[in-house]
């Protein structure tokens, strides 16, 4: 095993490696985007035969100039490359693939920054973006009747919202975290701002605001931890850290500003204005709707990053990135179970999605995770114990990955994410 380990760190510090490295990235690259590009394509010019949300948000594009929209920038891109193509479908479709491309580098850039891996991080970036919920038809006893519907995938590729805040969303995630493991050593009375420290704090505030401005969902659950948190640090410090905290609010002031624009727009001047509408609590929230198992359906959606969480639960100590992505995740779960819109959006769920962006990050802490276990495995001595948790991580990271090719095959084949089995 050593030599091999030897072998193994020779290869990775050879330039053919760093060369193939290179290839392999463009090609899976090259072949994501396209498969990517070919679905929202379907979604945008045959919205009848591939349901999705786009056929209402091309709609807004076309008579942008007749209304308000309170998170638009992927509209208002949309409506620029209409500008240059002519065509308000392409213009979509291309516009959704970019933000795609964004994620994608992003997550590459990141994963090969923190485990050390370049080929490794392709492949993690690919199964990062191509994983699902764990879906059967023998699920449909057990209260599970749709594959997607009342279960979740860190992946909806039937909601252009989404995929446009993903980048802004990782982002927001990677920098919320920095900033929450620093800021009371940062903020501390005598420090000099320098540009160098706080440049994170700037950047989190643009990041935060423009996920909030693309889709106003992910922001609920990471400010509801980041509040939790300071709170619980301040009391537990005898209010010695209430300068740092207060300093740490100031960032997330401008998103704040545009939620509440956005919450008077969205429930004072649209089109469900002549009928009942606000925020309840209800247990269970819409997803009572879809699902009758509801751990079960947690489980189904989330059995890899469970696996890593019990095997890496010392990361929650050590690691704020890992622990922030669990705490994100729990709180979008919270929200999701018991908050609910009043109305005719109520079966929507859309307090839904802050929970499907705790998913996404708790997949990609995870997953980073399992690479991190392959390169000891592939570099260090190592026990035959952790040869036999990255088997199992690989198998559970595996069964996601298949379930979600088999998943977006069927979504190329036309089959509605709303439909049940049966």
């Amino acid at each position: 095993m050593k030599s091999v380990n030897l072998y193994y760190k020779r290869i990775i510090a050879s330039n053919m490696y760093k060369k193939l490295e290179v290839i392999i990235w463009m090609v899976l690259l090259v072949a994501s985007i396209s498969v990517m590009f070919c679905l929202v394509y379907k979604q945008a010019v045959y919205p009848l035969q591939y349901n999705s949300d786009l056929e209402f948000y091309i709609d807004m594009v076309d008579n942008i100039d007749d209304a308000t929209i309170a998170y638009p920038v992927m509209f208002y891109l949309a409506y620029a490359l209409k500008c240059l193509l002519g065509n308000t479908q392409i213009a979509m479709a291309i516009a959704v693939t970019f933000f795609n491309f964004m994620a994608l580098i992003i997550t590459k850039s990141v994963l090969n920054k923190q485990s050390g891996e370049g080929i490794l991080s392709s492949i993690g970036t690919v199964l990062l973006f191509f994983s699902s919920m764990i879906f059967n038809h023998r699920f449909i006893p057990f209260g599970i009747p749709h594959y997607y519907v009342g279960v979740g995938t860190p992946n909806p590729w039937h909601n252009a919202t989404y995929v446009a805040a993903r980048p802004f969303v990782i982002l927001s995630f990677l920098l919320g975290a920095y900033t929450l493991d620093h800021y009371e050593n940062d903020f501390t009375k005598g420090n000099k701002f320098t540009w160098s420290i706080h440049k994170y704090y700037i950047g989190f505030a643009i990041t935060m605001l423009l996920c909030t401005l693309t889709k106003p969902a992910y922001n609920l659950p990471h400010m509801g931890v980041v509040f939790l948190v300071a709170v619980y640090r301040c009391l537990k410090n005898r209010f010695k850290t209430f300068r740092q905290s207060l300093w740490l609010a100031i960032t997330y002031i401008p998103t704040i500003i545009v939620l509440l624009w956005q919450y008077l727009l969205t429930f004072t001047n649209n089109i469900f204005s002549n009928y009942e509408q606000g925020i309840a609590f209800k247990l269970g929230g819409a997803w009572t709707m879809y699902s009758d198992i509801i751990p079960l359906a947690i489980i189904l959606a989330t059995l890899f990053p469970f696996i890593i969480l019990i095997i890496h639960r010392k990361q929650l100590i050590d690691s704020e990135q890992f622990r922030f992505a669990w705490q994100i995740f729990i709180v979008g779960l919270l929200i999701n179970l018991c908050l609910i819109e009043i109305g005719p959006r109520a079966k929507d769920g859309n307090f839904g999605w802050g929970h499907l962006y705790g998913l996404f990050l708790v997949f990609f802490v995870s997953i980073l995770e399992w690479m991190k276990d392959i390169r000891i495995l592939l570099i260090d001595k190592c026990l035959k114990k952790h040869i036999i948790i990255t088997v199992v991580e690989t198998i559970f990271m595996s069964l996601h990955f298949v379930f979600g090719i088999h998943y977006l095959q069927l979504l190329f084949m036309g089959y509605d994410y709303k439909l049940p089995w049966y």
